[in-house]
C-alpha cells in the first residue's frame, strides 16, 4: 500500500483486514503495523506468502467481487489530520493443480518372498521427486514384470481414485528366481520414471525362494509389547500352495532389525526378549539376535517384539540348516510402523501473558512409558505437530475464541521448542498438539496431546488506546466534561481484545477498573472522576459521551491556572497493570483552559430595550483574555435571573422584561432586555445561572427560579461574597436613570 500523512508522527494504521464477500474478517489477523505514516508517499507490504491472514480462502472467495482489503487509519492527538492512500495492490499466491503425478512408486514391506504365496504391493502416486507429497488427482495404469512366470492374482491393472494417493494389489513369482517390476502404463502419464521401495531397498528387483519365512508384525504404539509372527513355509510337492516347513519343532532362528524410515536410530529393537544390536555395540544400532522358536503344527511360531522409539522398522528372520536340514536356507522380512503414544507439553509459561505477544513452551513426542522418542521428526518426510487452541475462560455470550498463531517448528531428539506462539485475546486457554499428517508414516497412528484446561494464561491486553473528542472545538475548559472518551483494550497487533469485558456477557470478568492521569504530571490539577469501573468495558471498549456527567474532565486546583497541554494516560488501577503507555499513538493530547463568563452593567432609556454585553474569557497565564476560539458555549434565556427591581427612589418596583440572547461570536454575545412593561424608570439585577439547580449562585440577595445552564466551569469569583471561585456572573440594568452632569469623571473602572 502506498500511503502518506499530512504531518509527521500523527497518522498510523488502525486496522487492516481481509474482506470475504464484502464481510470484514474480524476473526482473522489484523495486519496493522506500529509505524507512523510518512509525510511523502511510501510503500509498505503487509504479511506475504504463505500467510492467509488467519482466514480460510477458496478460489471462489478470491474471485468474489467482495474480496479485498479493508483499511482504517488512525491518528494521535486531538487536532485534524489527513491520511492519504494512493494505491493498494493485493498479491495472491497459489499453486496450480498438477496435470499428473511426478512419478509412481512401487512399494512392499519386503523385497523377498516365497514361490507359494503372493506378496502385497502398493502403487503410490508421488507429487515430487522425493515422494514427500502425494498426487491425489487420480491415476490408472498397469504394472509389469520382467519374469514371464510372474502372476498378478488380482490383475496387473490398478486405479487410484481421485482424492487418494495409493492402491494395493497382489503379485507372485511362482518359481525360484527374481523379477524386475515396473509400471507398464499410466494415465495421466507421470513426468518421471517409476521408482521402487521394496523392504527399504530402492531396487525394483523382487526375489522368490521355494521355502522361507513369512513374517507379520502389527503397526503399533512405541514401547508397547507386541508379537512377531514367523511362519515357516515351503512350496507343496503336489501344488503351488504353501505347506508348513517346520511342524511341531523348535529351531534356532536369527532375528534381525533395520531402521527404514528414518534410516538411523539410537534405540535397539527387542526381539524375543533380547535387544537386537550390531555385534559389540553397547546400545543402539539394529543388528541380530538368535532365538529358539517353537513352530506349531501349522508351521507358525511367535516371539515378543518391543521398540521404544518410532519410525518404520524392518524385521527379518533367517535360518541356515545343519544336520538333517543341511543345505536348507530360509529367510523372510517385513516392516512395521511404530508411532508415538502422545505429545507432552512442558516448560509452560508462568504467570500472566500478553495478548499478541509471542511465548514459548516445549512439546515432546513420547512412547507408552512416557519417555521421549528421539526419532520423531527425523523421518524422510519429517512428521510434525500442529497446534490448536481452546478458550477456557471467559465464557458467556460475549466471549470470543480469538486467533492463535505460531508454528511448532522442527523436532530435534523428539523435542520441539516453539517460541513465537501468540493468542490475540484475553483470558485463559488450553492447547492441543495433533500430528499434522493425521497418520504416522501413513500407517494410521494419530497421536495427540493437551495442556490442562486453563494451563496457559491469563492473557491480558498489550495496551490501552485512549481516544477523546474535546468539548469545545480544539480545547476543553477545566471542569468541562469531554465530549467523548473511549478506552479500548488492544493486543500487540493493535486489535481490540473483546474478552476484556466487565459486563454480564462474560464470566469471569477480565476487565479491571482504570485510572486516568497525566503522562507528565503538571501539578496543576487532576482528572475527575479519576477512575472508571471495570463494568464500563464491553467487548474490550469503555466509552462515555456527553451529556453523561461522569464522562471525564480535568479540574484545575486553582482557577487562575493554565493554559495546559497534557497527554492523557489510562492504566489499570492495580500495581503493574495494563497501560496506554505501551502503545503507539495511544495517549491523546488535550488542551485545557480555565474559563469564565462575564456580564457587564448598562444604563439605557426608559421605554427602550437594553443590551448587556456578555464575554467569555480564558486565563492566559497572567490575565483574563477574550476566548475568541470558543465554539461550544450556548446560553438560553431561561438561565437568566431577573431580580431586585427598584424605582429611581430606591423603592421596590414591579415591571416585566422580555429576555433574548444572541450567539457567542469570538467570545462575545449580547443579552437583550426588552423595554419595561409598564414603562418604568429604575434598575434591576441580572444574573446568569451557570449551575445545574434552579437557583443561581450570584452575589445577590434574591435568587429567582431559573433553568441552570449546566456550565459550572464558567463560574468565577464575582462580587464580595464569592471567595470560592464558584459565583455566577451578575450585573445591573438601569432604565431611564442618568447620572447628573455635575458628576464629571476622567476615568471609571467597575470591579465585580
Amino acid at each position: 500500500m502506498e500511503r502518506s500523512a499530512s504531518d509527521s508522527n500523527t497518522i498510523f494504521d488502525g486496522e487492516i483486514r481481509l474482506a470475504k464477500a464484502g464481510v470484514i474478517q474480524t476473526s482473522g489477523s489484523n495486519g496493522a503495523s506500529n509505524f507512523y505514516w510518512p509525510t511523502s508517499d511510501g510503500w509498505i507490504v503487509y504479511y506475504g506468502p504463505p500467510s492467509a491472514w488467519g482466514v480460510s480462502l477458496t478460489v471462489a472467495d478470491i474471485n468474489h467481487s467482495g474480496f479485498g482489503a479493508v483499511i482504517a487509519a488512525d491518528k494521535s492527538g486531538g487536532g485534524p489530520e489527513t491520511a492519504y492512500i494512493d494505491q493498494v495492490a493485493t498479491e495472491i499466491c497459489y499453486d496450480t493443480a498438477p496435470t499428473g503425478p511426478h512419478h509412481l512408486q512401487i512399494e512392499a514391506s519386503s523385497n523377498t518372498g516365497v514361490t507359494c504365496a503372493p506378496a502385497t504391493f502398493t502403487v503410490r502416486a508421488c507429487a515430487d521427486a522425493a515422494c514427500t507429497t502425494y498426487y491425489t488427482g487420480g491415476v490408472s495404469g498397469s504394472l509389469a514384470s520382467s519374469n514371464g512366470a510372474w502372476l498378478w492374482p488380482t490383475g496387473a491393472s490398478f486405479s487410484i481414485a481421485a482424492g487418494s494417493s495409493s492402491v494395493t494389489l497382489q503379485g507372485q513369482l511362482p518359481v525360484v528366481g527374481s523379477s524386475t517390476l515396473s509400471v507398464a502404463s499410466s494415465s495421466p502419464s507421470a513426468t518421471s520414471a517409476a521408482t521402487c521401495l521394496l523392504g527399504g531397498s530402492t531396487s525394483c528387483v523382487f526375489s522368490a525362494s521355494a521355502a522361507g519365512f513369512l513374517l507379520s508384525a502389527p503397526h503399533h504404539v512405541s514401547d508397547t509389547a507386541q508379537t512377531l509372527t514367523v511362519a515357516a513355509v515351503k512350496q507343496s510337492d503336489n501344488s503351488p500352495s504353501c505347506t508348513p516347513a517346520f511342524v511341531n519343532t523348535s529351531k534356532t532362528v536369527t532375528l534381525g532389525c533395520s531402521y527404514v524410515n528414518p534410516g538411523t536410530g539410537t534405540l535397539p529393537v527387542t526381539l524375543g526378549g533380547a535387544a537386537s544390536r550390531v555385534a559389540g555395540a553397547s546400545s543402539a544400532s539394529c543388528g541380530s539376535v538368535s532365538r529358539s522358536l517353537a513352530f506349531n503344527a501349522s508351521g507358525q511360531a511367535s516371539t515378543s517384539l518391543r521398540y521404544a522409539d518410532v519410525g518404520r522398522i524392518g524385521l527379518s528372520a533367517s535360518y541356515t540348516g545343519s544336520g538333517a536340514d543341511a543345505g536348507l536356507v530360509m529367510s523372510g522380512s517385513t516392516e512395521a510402523v511404530v508411532a508415538p503414544q502422545d505429545f507432552e507439553f512442558s516448560n509452560l509459561p508462568a504467570g500472566s501473558l500478553t495478548a499478541g505477544v509471542g511465548f514459548g513452551l516445549r512439546i515432546s513426542a513420547r512412547n507408552a512409558s512416557g519417555a521421549v522418542v528421539p526419532n520423531f521428526g527425523q523421518e524422510l518426510t519429517a512428521e510434525g505437530v500442529s497446534l490448536s487452541h481452546t478458550r477456557i475462560s471467559p465464557t458467556g455470550t460475549g466471549a470470543v475464541n480469538g486467533a492463535f498463531s505460531g508454528t511448532v517448528g522442527s523436532f530435534s531428539a523428539g523435542v520441539a521448542n516453539p517460541t513465537g506462539l501468540a493468542w490475540s485475546e484475553v483470558g485463559t486457554l488450553a492447547l492441543t498438539a495433533q500430528l499434522t499428517s493425521g497418520s504416522y508414516l501413513g500407517a494410521g497412528g494419530n497421536p495427540s496431546g493437551n495442556t490442562a484446561a486453563g494451563a496457559i494464561g491469563p492473557f491480558r491486553p498489550h495496551h490501552f488506546r485512549v481516544q477523546v473528542t474535546p468539548a469545545c472545538g480544539a480545547y476543553s475548559y477545566a471542569g468541562q466534561p469531554l465530549q467523548t472518551v473511549t478506552v479500548t483494550a488492544r493486543n500487540a497487533q493493535n486489535a481490540a481484545t473483546q474478552n476484556y469485558d466487565g459486563s454480564s456477557n462474560t464470566s469471569p470478568n477480565f476487565a479491571q477498573a482504570i485510572r486516568f492521569s497525566e503522562v507528565s504530571a503538571s501539578g496543576l490539577g487532576s482528572f475527575s472522576p479519576s477512575t472508571w469501573a471495570a463494568s464500563r468495558f464491553v467487548a474490550g471498549v469503555a466509552t462515555a459521551s456527553r451529556p453523561l456527567a461522569t464522562t471525564l474532565q480535568y479540574d484545575f486546583s486553582a482557577k487562575e491556572s493554565g493554559p495546559l497541554t497534557l497527554a492523557l494516560r489510562a492504566a489499570e488501577d492495580i500495581s503493574g497493570g495494563v497501560s496506554s503507555s505501551a502503545g503507539t499513538g495511544t495517549e491523546p493530547s488535550l488542551q485545557i483552559q480555565s474559563g469564565r463568563m462575564r456580564i457587564e452593567s448598562r444604563i439605557g432609556s426608559a421605554g427602550s430595550s437594553l443590551g448587556l454585553p456578555l464575554r467569555l474569557e480564558t486565563w492566559s497565564g497572567s490575565s483574563w483574555v477574550l476566548a475568541t476560539a470558543d465554539s461550544c458555549t450556548v446560553l438560553a434565556a431561561p438561565s437568566v435571573a431577573l431580580s431586585g427591581r427598584v424605582n429611581g427612589k430606591g423603592d421596590t418596583a414591579v415591571w416585566t422584561n422580555s429576555v433574548s440572547l444572541g450567539s457567542f461570536v469570538a467570545g462575545r454575545a449580547t443579552l437583550t432586555l426588552g423595554a419595561t412593561n409598564p414603562k418604568s424608570v429604575g434598575s434591576m439585577a441580572v444574573a446568569i445561572n451557570l449551575g445545574e439547580t434552579s437557583a443561581d449562585s450570584a452575589c445577590l440577595s434574591v435568587h429567582p427560579s431559573t433553568t441552570g445552564a449546566k456550565m459550572p466551569w464558567l463560574r468565577s469569583r464575582f462580587g464580595s461574597c464569592a471567595s470560592a471561585w464558584a459565583s455566577d456572573p451578575s450585573a445591573r440594568a438601569s432604565f431611564g436613570l442618568i447620572n447628573a452632569e455635575s458628576q464629571k469623571r476622567i476615568h471609571e473602572r467597575q470591579l465585580y
